[in-house]
């Protein structure tokens, strides 16, 4: 669970970084009429980036892909983010495969049983 934390943290930092933008340069072709609203909102959530931050790092980590999609599923009780969980855990396993082909559970288990590879 630390590393779901981490990943909440990071990512709420993020999403709160590009509301920031959005509402500070409303004009900018990339955010289109984000920042249109009239109660001086934005359409950014940061809540969004911080559960996809959260579930990516913790795919990073335990390199639980299916599971771990299916999870943040049903954390928001709703099917609007499949395509950015399923992205964001599709990268982040891949990127954790490409540097380490074990997770971390993998990886200590053979070295507190004395594997010496």
């Amino acid at each position: 669970m630390p590393s779901m934390v981490v990943g909440g943290l990071g990512g709420r930092l993020i999403g709160h970084l590009i509301q920031w933008l959005v509402l500070r340069f409303p004009a900018t072709p990339i955010f289109g009429n984000c920042a249109a609203y009239v109660t001086g909102e934005s359409c950014i959530v940061p809540g969004v980036y911080a559960l996809i931050a959260a579930g990516s790092t913790m795919c990073g980590v335990t390199r639980l892909s299916v599971t771990l999609a299916v999870i943040l599923f049903e954390l928001t009780g709703s099917l609007d983010y499949v395509l950015p969980f399923s992205l964001a855990i599709l990268v982040s396993k891949w990127t954790a495969d490409f540097i380490e082909p074990l997770s971390i559970y993998v990886s200590c288990s053979g070295q507190l049983l004395g594997d010496r590879n």
